[in-house]
């Protein structure tokens, strides 16, 4: 069955509904409601779940993939990636053990995940719960930043993000680097926005009512800056996002195949659910990997050539609330 939600009540979820005397296929359940509130590529939500006696499997929905940004599928299995770490930090919130099995059939990319699930009761930590509620908080910011720098202590919080093996996370603060990859976000644009293609695969996106406009504002605002010579531009707000970000951040892969994607959602997420904690914002920089083109410059100015790199984001300070991104309903199939 398909259990559906209203577009924006997947945020309202309650922890306290938790059904903690019921079965084990019921506390599953209730926890995909906190995987669905992961990033995603424009809100894609290309993901799909079964839940089966004490395990929960994640399969990757093909049918919403951007076939023109997305072309390789690379952005779909981060935010699959996305998914997973959310339901792994909200199974520890409600005291579930888990282990995951990657890709269980060596020939389908379709079949993301299966994590087994053990009931233990234990308590969470306090770290631990600070990251759970977070996933309800987590947004994406695309507004200015504030101008206070990150602090050494909230940066290694990021840094201690990453778990996953081979994954790096490169973070710069260069002026220099931030003018040349703001350069690199222009160039990204003036390619995809020019490419009819990717026009009209974004106008059909927004007219799906799938994600906000306030992201494509501010594409557009960052465009129309580079152009107009004017201070009191109406795009104004929107100019020198990167520029004026504290950091600017990368997380690469020594490889760049399905289950490298997957592990840099992981650590992105996780990064982003620290990061909310902290009371700093996030924005994942989409349009200087998409276009191929641009990712060796991309490696080479983060430090990290000889390896793939997957999402690169912005960071800093913020004390604006974030809009919620609609959510499709729960796709989940519950098998006997």
């Amino acid at each position: 069955m398909t259990i559906a939600t209203q577009p924006y009540s997947a945020w309202n979820v309650n922890a306290y509904e938790f059904p903690r005397h019921g079965i084990l296929e019921e506390k599953l359940k209730f926890i995909l409601n906190y995987a669905i509130l992961a990033p995603s590529l424009h809100n894609t939500q290309p993901w799909k779940f079964i839940v089966h006696e004490n395990e929960i499997r994640i399969l990757a929905d093909r049918t919403r993939q951007l076939k023109v940004a997305d072309p390789d599928a690379r952005e779909l299995y981060i935010s699959l990636g996305c998914t997973l770490e959310n339901l792994l930090t909200a199974a520890i919130f409600f005291g579930l053990w888990t282990t995951i099995t990657y890709f269980p059939s060596p020939d389908d990319e379709i079949w993301v995940a299966t994590i087994t699930f053990r009931d233990t009761g234990d308590t969470s930590s306090l770290a631990d719960q600070e990251r759970f509620h977070a996933i309800s908080l987590r947004h994406t910011s695309r507004q200015r930043y504030t101008n206070n720098p990150v602090t050494e202590r909230d940066l290694q919080s990021l840094y201690a993000c990453i778990h996953q093996k081979n994954v790096k996370l490169a973070i710069i603060d260069d002026p220099d680097v931030k003018r040349e990859i703001d350069a690199l976000a222009i160039s990204g644009d003036i390619t995809q926005f020019a490419n009819p293609d990717y026009r009209d695969e974004l106008t059909d996106w927004v007219s799906q009512g799938e994600f906000g406009y306030r992201w494509l504002i501010s594409r557009i605002g960052h465009l129309a800056t580079t152009y107009l010579d004017s201070h009191h531009s109406p795009t104004q707000t929107n100019a020198n996002i990167i520029l004026n970000a504290p950091l600017l951040g990368l997380i690469s892969t020594p490889n760049d195949d399905r289950l490298a994607q997957v592990k840099a959602g992981q650590a992105f997420e996780s990064i982003a659910l620290s990061a909310t904690t902290l009371n700093i914002g996030i924005q994942p920089l989409s349009q200087i990997l998409q276009v191929s083109d641009l990712k060796p410059e991309v490696s080479k100015l983060f430090n990290s050539a000889g390896t793939f790199p997957q999402i690169a984001f912005r960071l800093g300070y913020t004390d604006i609330a974030q809009d919620a991104t609609p959510r499709k309903g729960l796709d989940v199939s519950i098998t006997p």
